[in-house]
């Protein structure tokens, strides 16, 4: 073996070995001029994105982490949305806790941009309930229906062509 390659094969091995390492979640250090309240958005980020690497194993994976590469996840279980919904329940309320008035402009963007973003993945954890298989069938027709053009002649000349059928299994 060659010194260079040796030398090359010994360094990619410590720096998968430290990869880990550089992989998980520090707080970010707090900027100048920053008050408590930034501090404390800060905190909320870092805690709240290390606790979804632990709800979603595969997810620490891909940044590199290790530390949670025993196991899969099971992101399709109840007990799994379950937690994702309290999750993003904890972290608004934690949100809503911090006086955005105080935070600096860009962590009051930041702020913005985590409330909006946990708004959106709790509705879309909400419980979906079973319509009967006739409110589905409508719900179905009235959003895939095409719109009819405004003008007359458009309107003629989608009336005279044949609209395609669905069929709901």
């Amino acid at each position: 073996m060659s010194r260079p390659f040796a030398a090359a094969l010994l360094l990619a091995s410590c720096l998968a070995a430290a990869l880990p390492a550089l992989a998980q979640s520090v707080p970010a250090a707090a900027a100048p001029g920053d008050s408590a309240e930034d501090t404390t958005l800060k905190a909320l980020f870092a805690a709240s994105d290390e606790a979804s690497l632990q709800r979603n194993p595969v997810n620490a994976l891909f940044r590199g982490d290790l530390r949670y590469a025993d196991r899969l996840g099971d992101p399709f279980s109840d007990s799994y949305i379950a937690a994702e919904r309290a999750a993003a329940q904890s972290d608004l309320a934690a949100l809503a806790r911090i006086d955005r008035a105080k935070l600096t402009r860009t962590d009051q963007i930041a702020y913005d941009v985590f409330k909006q973003q946990s708004s959106v993945n709790l509705r879309g954890l909400r419980p979906i309930s079973s319509p009967s298989t006739s409110s589905a069938r409508s719900t179905i027709s009235t959003v895939c229906r095409p719109s009819i053009p405004s003008s007359p002649l458009g309107r003629a000349r989608h009336l005279s062509t044949p609209s395609p059928t669905m069929t709901i299994i």
